[in-house]
């Protein structure tokens, strides 16, 4: 059975045309294009095989029960080599989702931690879309495949990746799998990152122990480390559920790292702020989900 995967990006400005010409717009000059199917002919001359960003807001605007069932107006998207489809809807107050799915051609990878599973790369989608809408408030960035079910998310004020740490048995700090390899993972990925970690009593810099993450991790409890980069704080959190799947949450630390996108009428907290440094973190592991909860 094949494998349903989404991506959901919600943003703090108006459903209006004006607004959806700017999401196109900027897609297209980081190089989206547009693909003409049998049922685009409407909209171009046949010897045309790509829709203009006029064309492709007029086609989001056509509506029947048929375009409905599938989820409502969409586009045929390719971004160099993935394809997919390219949905942009309202919410109930008027907000723009973007979203992508129905992966014709798809990035996957082989993920060097944890799960040796070759499977999307969700991180490299949340990139794109995050920098598809980069110039706009993101209110919520969100990914689902049929992989994962029955997960249940209780924390509030953080970005959440759900990964798999592997087992408690592999006990070689040098090895690729295992949780203690994992926690090894996760923290070299920060420092590749120039993440400075500190210790959260004294602020000074610090170097953290793998060791005493495996430790508390495999005692049952959740573990913590604290870090900064570009001038801004934030909580990094390890745990496991009852699912047998691992939790590596970010929450954002005072100051918050603000941002006033077009079109906004405030500043409101960088959430793809705090998502491009969860991803980071989870360099090199699959991503089974990733949501937010700012």
């Amino acid at each position: 059975m094949s494998v349903s995967y989404g991506i959901y990006v919600e943003l703090d400005c108006e459903f209006v045309e004006k607004n959806i010409f700017f999401i196109l717009n900027r897609a297209s000059d980081l190089g989206f294009v547009y693909l003409v199917g049998t049922e685009d002919k409407q909209y171009v001359d046949t010897d045309v095989c790509c829709l203009g960003v006029d064309q492709a807001i007029l086609k989001l605007q056509m509506v029947t029960e048929e375009i409905l069932d599938d989820g409502g107006p969409w586009l045929h998207a390719k971004f160099q080599d993935t394809s997919f489809f390219l949905w942009i809807r309202k919410t109930k107050n008027n907000r723009i989702i973007v979203s992508c799915g129905a992966f014709e051609f798809r990035w996957d990878k082989q993920f060097d931690r944890g799960s040796s599973l070759y499977t999307i790369d969700f991180a490299r989608y949340v990139r794109l879309l995050s920098n598809v809408c980069g110039d706009m408030n993101i209110l919520r960035i969100e990914t689902d495949s049929d992989l994962v079910e029955g997960i249940e998310y209780v924390d509030q004020g953080c970005v959440t990746a759900l990964i798999d740490m592997g087992s408690f048995e592999e006990e070689f700090s040098r090895s690729l799998e295992g949780v203690k390899g994992s926690c090894s993972g996760l923290i070299h990925n920060g420092m590749q990152s120039k993440f400075i970690f500190f210790d959260e009593t004294t602020d000074q810099p610090t170097e953290p122990s793998v060791q005493k993450c495996y430790e508390i991790l495999k005692a049952g409890f959740h573990t913590y480390l604290y870090a900064k980069k570009d001038g801004a704080s934030f909580k990094i959190e390890i745990k496991q559920n009852n699912h047998g799947w691992d939790f590596v949450s970010v929450y954002p630390l005072e100051p918050y790292r603000m941002k006033k996108g077009y079109e906004s009428e405030e500043e409101k907290i960088d959430v793809a702020f705090y998502v491009q440094r969860l991803v980071e973190l989870c360099e090199n592991f699959a991503i089974y989900e990733l949501k937010t909860f700012i």
